[in-house]
């Protein structure tokens, strides 16, 4: 399809769509305009840097634990305290939820 065939195709049949992509330019361009917004987003990652290697290593630990837990359950789990480590991950991840909620 050509450009200007879609084009025609967004116009007649997805009028919102194509609402949408005319109007969005407008609509960005007047981003830094919003009263409040000027330090909403860190230009030099000042602030929340730390947290992308947080969540890289919380997923890595997540993973990790949950490979654990599927390969020892394969295994046959005999009667030991192991089992309840899965009472571990519920309360960490609303504690976590918790803290990131504030």
């Amino acid at each position: 399809m050509t450009p200007a065939q879609v084009d025609h195709m967004l116009q007649t049949d997805y009028p919102k769509i194509n609402q949408v992509i005319v109007n969005l330019p407008e609509l960005t361009a007047g981003w830094d305009d919003i009263p409040g917004t000027v330090n909403l987003l860190p230009t030099r990652g000042g602030g929340v840097a730390f947290l992308a290697p947080l969540l890289l290593v919380l997923g890595i630990v997540v993973i990790a634990f949950g490979t654990t837990m599927v390969v020892v359950t394969w295994r046959g789990v005999p009667e030991n305290p192991l089992k309840f480590a899965w009472m571990v991950v519920p309360v960490v991840v609303s504690r976590w939820l918790d803290w990131c909620s504030g």
